[in-house]
């Protein structure tokens, strides 16, 4: 959330360029937005990950997993 804060800042249009980093200081710590990029960075998938080999390998267990959880809405 506070990187999402952050981004919104950057996006307004209403700041002047050379307010944008003082107002986003003002609204989170350099270190909470360096903690909050880390965390990003952590749970998103690289862009050559190729994921769809273990969706292949896991069928059996994402089939059975998924006729549950549309069976129990």
């Amino acid at each position: 959330m506070k990187l999402s804060v952050a981004c919104r800042v950057l996006l307004d249009q209403n700041y002047e360029e050379q307010e944008v980093r003082s107002s986003v200081w003002k609204l989170i710590s350099k270190e909470e937005l360096e903690k909050a990029v880390q965390q990003v960075e952590e749970l998103a998938r690289p862009r050559d990950d190729n994921y769809y080999q273990e969706l292949l390998e896991r069928w059996r267990q994402i089939r059975r997993f998924l006729a549950h959880s549309l069976a129990n809405p």
